[in-house]
Formats: C-alpha cells, structure tokens, sequence
C-alpha cells in the first residue's frame, strides 16, 4: 500500500547520501484520526466518516474510476472478445494495440458479481485516460495516483533475458521530455531534457503472484521529485529525485499516462505473448483516498477495496461502501482507512463489523 512512511527496509532511495523531505513546501496535514463512522454496511449505502487530519480535496470523486462493469453503457455495443472503442467519448482515448473486453462471470471474475473485465494478449494496453485530457494534458497535472487489478496468466518475470515489459509508462509531451517506465524489474526515469546522464534506474523485480489477482498502485509527484510503486501493499520500489533534474521542474505538458497494460519490448517469448486481465482502474491527481482492508494496522495491508468519495473535507468525508472482494470474507472485521493528499494514513484501522457486507446491514462500531 501506498504510503509516505516508508514501510521495508528495500524501498530505495536514488543518491541517498541526501535525504529530503518528502513534504512539499506549504503545511503538511497531520496523519488521519478517524473519530466516528455513521451508516450501515450494505453494498451500496453511503457511510459518513468523521475526525481530524484528512486535508482537502477540491473534487471528492477520483478523475476516473472505471470498474469496467461500471462502463456497461458506454460499451454496450462491444461484444464478447471484441476491441473496446477508444476516443473523447470513452475511459480512453487510445490504446497500444488492442485491449478486448471480457464478458460474464467465470474464473476470471476477481470477485463475485464482476461480470467485466479488460484483457490484452500479448502487446496491449489502455492510453491516455480522457479524464486527464488524453494526449495532452494540462501542464498543472503534476501529480498522478494510480491504482488497478492485474492477472497475468504467468509470471511477468522474464528470468535469463534483458529484456523490460512494461507495466505503466508516464510521459511528458510526446515522450521527447520525460519518460517513466514501470516494468517487470525496474522502474526507468529518462529525462532527455536532464542534460549529463538521462536516466535513473531502480532495479527490483515485480513481487506479485502469477496467475492470481494483482493490486498495482504507482505514484508519481513531480513537485517533490517523487515515484513510488507498489504491488499488493509492498511499496518495493521508490525514487526521490534528490537533485531536481528530472521531475521537479518544468515540462511542456501535465503528466500523462502514456499506458497501463502490458508492453513488452520483444514479442517471441511466451512471457510476453501471455494474457492480462485488468480491473477496477482508479486514477486521480493526488493519493487522498478511502479505503478497507482485512487487516488492522496499516503497515499489514495487503488486499484492500477503494471506496469512492461523494464529499471531502478535513473533517468530515462521505463514501459509497462497495466491499467487493472482501465481502467473500464472512464474519470478519474490516477496517476503514483514509489515507490524506500527503500520502500518510492513520496506522491503526478503524474497526467495522462486517460479517457478510452485502447483506448485513447495521450500526458502525468502532473497536
């Protein structure tokens, strides 16, 4: 899980003889205390969060949430296995070769009721979200937030080849300005605008679990020069652009997210010929967020559930409970998290009974 504090001892620091804080100038926010939850936990109902600590955030809902499922209108039209529609009038205004669209429930389902999903074989992935203006984004877009579910039906890592498949890539401008890369082993950082050398590397293999469902978050806040990737709760990969060069100055456009899917750089290994299955796409311009998760401290988080804001405010936040996947979890406690627009959430989750989510309605407790 995306976090400010640092939760292993592997998250690395690009040139670490110089460490700097990680708060932009202004005030920082006091990490989240969550006072009191008001509501009942049922599939659908708001829930009313309150206490100190969560910062503002001037639109409540994410720039894009796109379960796929929730896109049924959108692609009513596309059929069983066929490419999705890209443009103005879709999630995204392009793809890198095709990304298809699954229908129905089968074992491909990450949760029960999950009867869509993206899917990419071989060289395929989602671009530019047109919530973020596609192509051209504007330039005040200097921080990204990116969380989705990724199944590949093997291991992503290519053990024996040099080569790189990518999961994210972030561009500036065409790609001629800067340049991230997230791949299997590495994250890339290319500023061909640097001057001197034009790229940073952080070398660590992808942590997740093949042929099962992923949760990929990556984060990226060009002002304070950070990057930090993260698969199921394991922040594993982590850049500070400790000298400016790179992130933390001008580019001729708003971060843009170039891809999310599967690029690999050669195409004859079965690795890169598999199958990716992709859901539940959040994406936003700062890491503010709510969530639940199936374990009580923070810094144990593995598997968590994002839930979408309707009203944000220091104090006081507003939230559609969907429990998904963890509503295949009866009679046991799920814990609420927020977690603030620095990146810190409150270390202790706040309890909520929750045996059977979906139909088990009742007054909110705290532990």
């Amino acid at each position: 899980m995306i976090n400010d504090i640092p939760r292993r001892s592997k998250t690395l620091l690009l040139q670490s003889a110089v460490i700097l804080p990680l708060i932009a100038s202004g005030v920082a926010h006091a990490a989240p205390e969550i006072a009191t939850v008001d509501g009942t936990l049922a599939a659908g109902s708001t829930l009313t969060i309150e206490g100190t600590g969560f910062g503002s955030k001037s639109r409540p809902q994410p720039a894009l949430w796109d379960t796929t499922d929730n896109q049924a209108d959108v692609y009513s039209s596309v059929s069983n296995g066929a490419p999705i529609p890209t443009g103005q009038n879709y999630p995204f205004t392009s793809t890198n070769q095709d990304v298809y669209l699954e229908r129905g429930t089968n074992d491909r389902s990450r949760y029960d009721g999950d009867s869509m999903r993206y899917v990419t074989r071989g060289n395929g992935a989602l671009s530019n979200p047109t919530a973020l203006g596609g192509n051209s984004p504007p330039t005040d877009i200097r921080e990204i937030y990116v969380r989705y579910w990724s199944r590949f039906e093997r291991t992503p890592l290519d053990s024996g080849s040099n080569a790189s498949h990518k999961f994210m890539r972030v561009w500036t401008g065409s790609g001629d300005d800067l340049r991230i890369s997230w791949t299997q082993k590495q994250l890339t950082v290319n500023n061909r605008n640097a001057g001197g050398t034009s790229a940073k590397t952080v070398w660590e293999d992808w942590t997740g679990d093949p042929n099962a469902w992923n949760l990929h978050e990556f984060w990226i806040n060009a002002d304070r020069g950070l990057i930090v990737a993260s698969v199921n709760g394991d922040e594993y990969i982590r850049f500070q652009d400790s000298d400016s060069r790179y992130l933390a100055r001008n580019h001729p456009t708003g971060l843009r997210i170039a891809q999310i899917g599967w690029n690999p750089s050669h195409g004859t290994s079965s690795i890169a010929n598999q199958t990716q299955w992709i859901s539940d796409i959040y994406i936003d311009t700062t890491p503010a967020r709510v969530l639940i998760s199936d374990q009580p401290r923070w810094s144990s988080v593995t598997h968590s559930e994002i839930l979408i804001p309707s009203s944000w405010s220091d104090s006081e936040i507003s939230v559609d409970f969907e429990p998904k996947s963890l509503s295949e979890t009866p009679n046991e406690d799920l814990y609420l998290y927020v977690v603030n627009p620095d990146g810190v959430a409150n270390s202790r989750g706040y309890a909520l009974s929750c045996p059977s989510c979906p139909s088990a309605p009742g007054s909110l407790q705290a532990n």
